[in-house]
């Protein structure tokens, strides 16, 4: 049996579904847990396979072997918001950021700097919200959370994600699946490989079961993205790029990615990878 850890966020609950969905079926369970408490879960043995931020699979590559196949990136993402009071460029001058969130506050340092040619002060704010953004007195709040609902103040909401693919014309990997070092194996490839198709496969339909708007309609349908592959390889190293220039990252060393023992591209019918 092998539990995998995935985030306790809306973007992820189709892929979620899938799991329970096929737990009769495959050898897996599924806990939900912030970020941090997926990432540990794979240090303590309490999972085997973990979702975690493509940022941290940069900076410890010596814990975790990351998965290949499968991940999780977007053309866009309606739940990573920049709400800027004013207007964009160099008015922006602070940015409020939850200190639980440090990739996208970097995405978001990234994305000023080379696509508004901004470079604000971030300023750490704990549990930032859609109720408590307008309490804060900086030029802009970076939002990270589970409603798309619009907020009621004076100035523009970017969405992150999609601004990142106007920069580089990638998709934005937001996290990878690991194991621990050493421990990584085909059999964990292939469950991720059948969860991610059967996500794919079914998410068309699941959008419908509930009331949701048109715009996350689309973005579980067509935004969100699954496959590690060579779209999503172009978008890491241009992350890593960014990041390592912006002196986010000491080195520009290889994610350590599992080779396969055995291909699954021979013997499965439309592969992941």
């Amino acid at each position: 049996m092998m539990t995998i850890a995935l985030w306790d966020e809306a973007a992820l609950d189709f892929f979620s579904r899938a799991a329970s969905e096929l737990s009769g079926k495959l050898p897996i369970d599924v806990i939900r847990a912030s970020r941090r408490e997926c990432r540990d879960a794979v240090i303590d043995g309490s999972a085997q396979i973990a979702l975690i931020p493509i940022l941290q699979a940069f900076r410890e590559t010596e814990l975790f072997d990351v998965l290949p196949a499968v991940s999780l990136s977007s053309w866009d993402n309606p739940y990573v918001r920049l709400l800027v009071k004013e207007s964009l460029g160099s008015s922006i001058k602070t940015v409020a950021i939850d200190p639980a969130f440090p990739q996208e506050a970097l995405l978001a340092k990234v994305i000023l700097k080379e696509h508004y040619s901004s470079e604000p002060v971030f300023q750490p704010a704990m549990q930032l919200s859609s109720k408590t953004a307008s309490e804060y007195q900086e030029d802009a709040v970076l939002l990270i959370q589970d409603t798309t609902e619009l907020i009621d103040h004076p100035g523009m909401q970017l969405d992150l994600g999609r601004d990142w693919f106007e920069l580089t014309h990638y998709p934005m990997v937001w996290g990878v699946f690991v194991m621990g070092k050493g421990q990584a194996n085909d059999e964990a490839v292939r469950i991720l490989r059948t969860l991610a198709q059967y996500t794919e496969l079914y998410s068309g339909d699941w959008v419908f079961e509930n009331t949701i708007s048109e715009p996350l309609k689309s973005f579980y349908t067509e935004g969100l993205r699954y496959r590690l592959d060579d779209l999503a390889v172009a978008g890491i190293t241009a992350l890593q790029d960014y990041l390592y220039y912006n002196e986010a990252l000491e080195d520009m060393s290889p994610l350590p990615m599992y080779e396969l023992a055995h291909d699954q591209e021979d013997d499965e019918e439309g592969p992941l990878l």
